[in-house]
């Protein structure tokens, strides 16, 4: 399984007795449908925007990394059904700057980031033509960038940028006025393999008629955030 370990709480690492640990609501999904799948879960970390390369050159067999089925991205891999479906997009910004920067506006002339290859990248791009816009693969560098004042601004869903917020008390997570539709998440598998998308479909439905997300994933994620 391929992933980009750095949007908590839905992938990200932890450090168990000095060793390295994926944790997470989508760390958590695969170990579920590898179990269903009698199979062992690899997890390969790489940047966001090298996953469905490595899916389509057979490195991974699939990728969980909180991915939207664009129509672009349609076009390469198949995915599954949504297993979750985030309420919208956050700007991470420092708390100081707190009564600066509040919408699109408030961004004109300034650097702002998102990670490269996503969906918030894409918004970004189209909607705040008055900044500058910046992409990086990973996370990590976008929130350093942002301490550091190379940023003004980070865009992230919900739920990641109030987890950075919540671990950093120098950052605040401000709801955007970014518009979008937001399709969900879904896990992405090569072309022609009908039945793993199949198969996983099948583990979904188990964890959405359980509501594993909200009574077990994530309250696992909050024990490592």
């Amino acid at each position: 399984m391929g992933t980009s370990a750095d949007y908590p709480p839905l992938e990200f690492t932890t450090s168990v007795n000095g060793n390295t640990k994926y944790v997470g609501i989508d760390i958590e999904l695969a170990k579920d449908i590898a179990k269903d799948l009698h199979a062992k879960l690899v997890i390969k970390n790489m940047s966001f925007d090298s996953l469905l390369v490595a899916l389509e050159t057979g490195k991974v067999d699939m990728v969980i990394s909180a991915m939207t089925p664009n129509p672009e991205r349609k076009k390469s891999v198949d995915f599954s059904k949504i297993y979750y479906k985030p309420s919208g997009e956050y700007f991470l910004i420092n708390k100081r700057d707190q009564s600066k920067y509040r919408k699109i506006k408030d961004f004109a002339g300034q650097t702002v980031g998102a990670q490269t290859g996503s969906i918030q990248y894409q918004l970004i791009q189209s909607q705040m033509k008055k900044s500058k816009v910046k992409g990086l693969g990973k996370i990590n560098n976008l929130v350093f960038a942002l301490k550091s004042g190379k940023m003004s601004g980070v865009v992230m869903e919900e739920l990641t940028a109030k987890a950075y917020a919540q671990n950093g008390n120098s950052l605040l997570a401000v709801r955007s006025d970014l518009r979008e539709q937001q399709a969900g998440n879904a896990v992405a598998v090569a072309k022609g393999q009908g039945d793993l998308v199949k198969a996983v479909n099948k583990t979904i439905n188990r964890v959405e008629k359980k509501n594993l997300i909200d009574k077990q994933y994530l309250l696992e994620a909050a024990k490592c955030t």
